[in-house]
């Protein structure tokens, strides 16, 4: 359904348009044989607005698709930030459920209502966050913004969850985007700031303003070469779950006593990428 979809919104119009040329035609060759044709008076009546009724509707379908494709040729959502955009891309992920998601983050304390409608729609997710190794060379509070996702996925809101992949990228964050399947891409920017004199770095996205577009447009189909190049190779050099948490001496305090933690980290691991 959803390859139908697809194509129905690249050539609708021109669909459209072709059998509103060819209902046409037979709209000035019809008067010609409909006087040969056994049928009633009402009856030749009743095709005739069938036919008016058919030209109307493709007509105005036409015209839908041409505007919507106008817009799409030049036009983009830009929001002031992530909470602003989430609305579009949450709307998204429930009428298109859409097969595949690739997530490219800092951590997942602004993205659990995404990663829910994700889930939801049982699509199969490519999670990329920051080594929280690394991040605790800017502040505690880093680290434990992103292990705080991570126990999401061993413990928490996700576990029973199985269809999903995580990697951590070591390199300092930079670009973040969402691209959902073939349908919509959306990106931002992680830029650093200084709000404590005795911190060197700290990291800001969620405020920062993004881009959302239709990867059916020049422009959606630009930034998405530019965040498939980025993606995966943070993915390639990437470490997997077992590696970041497998020994870190926190590993009993954040996951509990539940059982088979191990198996659960090496299951949520880096598998085939599909860009």
């Amino acid at each position: 359904m959803e390859k139908i979809r697809n194509s129905w919104k690249k050539h609708g119009a021109k669909i459209s348009f072709f059998l509103i040329g060819v209902i046409v035609v037979i709209w000035f060759i019809l008067p010609s044989f409909i006087p040969a044709l056994p049928l009633s008076r009402d009856s030749k009546i009743g095709i005739t607005g069938a036919i008016i009724l058919l030209i109307s509707g493709l007509l105005a379908d036409y015209l839908i698709d041409m505007n919507k494709s106008i817009k799409g040729l030049s036009s983009f959502h830009v929001n002031r930030n992530h909470a602003e955009a989430s609305p579009e891309l949450l709307s998204y992920i429930k009428t298109e459920k859409p097969k595949r998601a690739h997530l490219l983050e800092y951590s997942t304390l602004t993205t659990h209502d995404l990663l829910s409608a994700l889930v939801g729609a049982k699509t199969e997710i490519f999670l990329l966050m920051h080594d929280p190794r690394e991040a605790a060379s800017f502040s505690t509070g880093e680290k434990d913004r992103i292990c705080a996702g991570i126990k999401d996925f061993i413990v928490g809101s996700f576990y029973e969850y199985n269809n999903v992949t995580i990697s951590f990228y070591r390199e300092r964050a930079s670009l973040k985007g969402r691209k959902l399947s073939n349908g919509i891409i959306n990106v931002g920017w992680y830029t650093y700031d200084i709000r404590d004199p005795n911190l060197e770095n700290q990291i800001s996205g969620h405020n920062n303003p993004m881009i959302t577009l239709s990867l059916d447009t020049k422009e959606g189909r630009i930034i998405r070469e530019l965040f498939d190049k980025v993606f995966e190779n943070l993915w390639k050099r990437g470490s997997n779950l077992s590696e970041v948490c497998g020994k870190c001496e926190k590993k009993p305090v954040c996951f509990g006593s539940r059982q088979n933690v191990d198996t659960r980290l090496n299951d949520l691991g880096i598998k085939e990428l599909k860009l």
